[in-house]
C-alpha cells in the first residue's frame, strides 16, 4: 500500500500545475482555488488519518449565533424565536408581513393598511379588502426570519408546518420555568417552542398557555387574515389570525447536505480510488465543481420549479446561456460551434434524413439535458407542457427585483417564483436586455424540423397605449444560446 501512495506523489511532483478557477472545488484541500501537488499530498492524509474536511449546502447562514436543528422533516428548525437569546425566551412580536416589533399592535398601525381608504395595500387577492396584487405568500423583503436573520432563513410554509404536526410528537412541558411544547422528529432530534402568548394593542395575552406562530402565506379564506401555528396544553394545529396581531416567529431553513471533500467517487468516504481521480482532474484540469443548493417552489403545478436559473447565484441573475442540447456556455452561439452538427447535417436529435442521421429523438438525453448535469438528476429542463402549464395557470406580474426587470410567476396557491427578462444569444451578441424580453429552452425537439426546439418566450410590451403581458412557446434554431430554469417532481 504504501509504494501505491509513493507512486502516486511521484507522478503528481512530476507534473506542471494546473490552474482550475471555480468557486469551490471538490479536492481543493488548501483552499487556493487550484487542483495542485498540495491538494494530492492533504487527500493522501486525509485518507490515512481518517480527518475529513466537509462542504455544506449551508454556506449563506454564516452567523453561529442562529443554529438549526434537523427533525428529519423536509427543512430545518431554529432552535429559538426571531429576536430571541435562547430556545425558552419568547423573542419579539411580528404583525404579518412586519419584519420589525412594536408596542401596539392593531389594524391602525399595521403597515400594510390605509386607514383613510379601509383598505389593505399589499397581499390582497380579492377586490374587496383592498388593492388586488394577487401576492399569497410573504415576499422575502417582509419576511421576518428572513430580513432579521439573512442567510437562507424564512418563515415556514404551510406543507412544513403540517409536517411538524403530523410527523412529529409533541409534549407540553416546562423548561428553565417556561412553559411550552417540546417537538421530536422523527429521527429523534426535538427543539422547543415556548407558549410565548401574542400581542394585540399593547397587551400580551395567553403567555404561558398559549403559543402562536406565522407562517409565510395569506389565510386560505380570508386576506385580512394570515396563516398560523396554535397551541395549547391541550392541543396543536393551524389555522388563521387577523395579520394585525404580533406573533411569534420560528424560522427554518433548507438541508444541511455535507459532502466530504475529496470524495470524488461519491461513495461517503475517502480512498485510493478518490486519490487517483484527483491525479486524474489535476492532470486534465477537469475539476468537479461543487454547485451551491437549490430551491424548488411548488406553485401548485404538475411539477416544481426551480428559484433561479442554470449557472446563477441569485434569482435575478442570468446564469448561463446554453444552445439547446448543450451544457456549457461559450463565447459564440451558432451553427459553426453547435455540438449536434449543422443546420442541415446533425447527428443526433434529428427525424428528417434530408437534414442528417436519423435517430428519432425528440427529447434531450439526461447527459445533454443542462439542468440534470449540472444540478443532478432530479433536476431537469421543463417539457412544452410543463411551460404551457406555467403560462395558464398562472398569474404574471411584470416588476423590477434587485435592479433586474422580469415577471413574477405566481401559481394557483400563491407562491410565487422570478423569471429575469433574459433575452438570447446569437453568434457573439446579446440580444437587449432592456427590451423586456425572455427566452427559455425546453427539453424537446420542435415541431416539424429538426434544427429547431421548443423553448418559452415571455415580453413586456408598449402596444398603442399601454403595457401589454405576452407569454407563449414556440420554436427557435437550436444553435442560439437560451436560458434554462429547471423543475423537478
Amino acid at each position: 500500500m504504501k509504494k501505491i501512495f509513493s507512486a502516486l506523489l511521484l507522478l503528481a511532483a512530476t507534473v506542471l500545475t494546473t490552474a482550475v478557477q471555480a468557486q469551490t472545488i471538490n479536492g481543493d484541500l488548501n483552499h487556493n482555488g487550484d487542483l495542485d501537488v498540495d491538494d494530492i499530498t492533504l487527500l493522501i492524509n486525509s485518507y490515512l488519518t481518517g480527518e475529513k474536511e466537509y462542504f455544506t449546502n449551508d454556506e449563506s447562514n454564516e452567523d453561529d449565533s442562529h443554529e438549526a436543528v434537523d427533525l428529519g422533516l423536509s427543512v430545518m428548525w431554529a432552535t429559538m424565536n426571531v429576536g430571541a437569546n435562547a430556545p425558552e425566551e419568547y423573542g419579539d412580536y411580528f404583525a404579518w408581513g412586519e419584519t420589525e416589533s412594536k408596542t401596539d399592535y392593531n389594524r391602525e398601525t399595521y403597515k400594510w393598511y390605509n386607514s383613510s381608504e379601509n383598505t389593505l395595500t399589499k397581499y390582497c387577492a380579492s377586490g374587496g379588502y383592498g388593492t388586488v396584487d394577487n401576492k399569497k405568500v410573504l415576499d422575502l423583503e417582509d419576511d421576518a426570519a428572513h430580513v432579521n436573520w439573512g442567510g437562507t432563513w424564512r418563515m415556514p410554509t404551510i406543507d412544513e408546518i403540517e409536517e411538524l404536526l403530523f410527523d412529529c410528537s409533541w409534549e407540553w412541558t416546562i423548561q428553565n420555568g417556561v412553559n411550552g411544547q417540546k417537538v421530536t422528529g422523527p429521527n429523534g432530534n426535538s427543539i422547543f417552542l415556548p407558549a410565548a402568548g401574542n400581542r394585540w394593542y399593547n397587551n400580551l395575552e395567553d403567555a404561558g398557555s398559549y403559543g402562536g406562530y406565522w407562517l409565510n402565506s395569506l389565510s386560505v379564506d380570508y386576506d385580512v387574515n394570515a396563516s398560523n401555528l396554535d397551541f395549547f396544553l391541550e392541543g396543536m394545529g393551524w389555522g388563521d389570525v387577523n395579520r394585525y396581531i404580533g406573533r411569534s416567529v420560528r424560522a427554518v431553513c433548507p438541508l444541511q447536505v455535507q459532502t466530504i471533500n475529496g470524495d470524488l467517487n461519491h461513495n461517503g468516504d475517502l480512498d485510493v480510488d478518490d486519490i487517483t481521480l484527483l491525479i486524474n482532474d489535476y492532470l486534465t484540469g477537469e475539476a468537479e465543481r461543487i454547485e451551491p443548493p437549490h430551491e424548488a417552489v411548488d406553485l401548485g403545478l404538475s411539477v416544481k420549479w426551480a428559484t433561479m436559473n442554470v449557472g446563477a447565484t441569485s434569482p435575478e441573475d442570468y446564469g448561463y446561456y446554453l444552445a439547446w442540447g448543450e451544457t456549457q456556455p461559450k463565447d459564440t452561439y451558432d451553427w459553426d460551434t453547435y455540438q449536434w452538427g449543422t443546420e442541415n447535417q446533425l447527428i443526433k436529435y434529428n427525424n428528417d434524413s434530408s437534414t442528417g442521421i436519423v435517430d428519432g429523438k425528440t427529447t434531450l438525453d439526461s447527459e445533454d439535458d443542462a439542468a440534470s448535469v449540472h444540478w443532478g438528476d432530479t433536476w431537469r429542463m421543463p417539457t412544452p407542457l410543463e411551460v404551457n402549464e406555467l403560462k395558464n395557470k398562472c398569474t404574471w406580474t411584470w416588476t423590477t427585483q434587485n435592479g433586474i426587470g422580469g415577471f413574477v410567476v405566481t401559481g394557483p396557491n400563491g407562491r410565487s417564483i422570478f423569471l429575469p427578462a433574459t433575452h438570447f444569444y446569437y453568434s457573439e451578441t446579446l440580444g437587449l436586455i432592456d427590451s423586456y424580453d425572455g427566452e427559455y429552452w425546453t427539453n424537446s425537439l420542435g415541431g416539424f424540423e429538426s434544427s429547431m426546439a421548443w423553448y418559452m418566450t415571455f415580453s413586456y410590451i408598449w402596444r398603442i397605449s399601454d403595457w401589454a403581458i405576452y407569454i407563449d412557446y414556440r420554436t427557435g434554431s437550436r444553435c442560439r444560446g437560451r436560458c434554462v430554469r429547471p423543475v423537478c417532481p
